[in-house]
């Protein structure tokens, strides 16, 4: 996770871990949150680091598999941040059209429908 939406630092890090393991990386959850703060980043910052995050790992070969944290709305001490992909009733929020379109554009699978 990111507490400042830094992209570039996440990059830093991923090629570190590569160049420790030498071995293909999975993102299992990334996302922009402060989990001290867990409202401090709006659904817009989150739809924008989620497509520049997506944009970099597209462009690591060794990075093979990522997903976002938080497909569905997540409480956490009393607030529940806005990470999530979907709301309540299965619609996607800001950050899920993000997720989609970046997909989309990588020739991927849809992420959500009310379909």
């Amino acid at each position: 996770y990111t507490t400042d939406g830094d992209v570039e630092a996440f990059r830093r890090w991923l090629i570190q871990v590569h160049r420790e393991y030498r071995r293909p990386i999975w993102v299992t959850e990334f996302a922009y949150i402060d989990w001290n703060r867990p409202r401090a980043a709006s659904y817009e910052r989150n739809a924008a680091f989620a497509q520049k995050a997506m944009r970099m790992m597209e462009g690591l070969p060794f990075v093979e598999r990522y997903a976002w944290f938080a497909a569905n709305p997540y409480p956490w001490g009393g607030s529940a941040p806005k990470i999530n992909l979907v709301d309540d009733r299965l619609r996607p929020t800001p950050v899920g059209r993000a997720y989609e379109s970046a997909m989309a554009a990588f020739a991927s699978i849809e992420v959500a429908s009310t379909d």
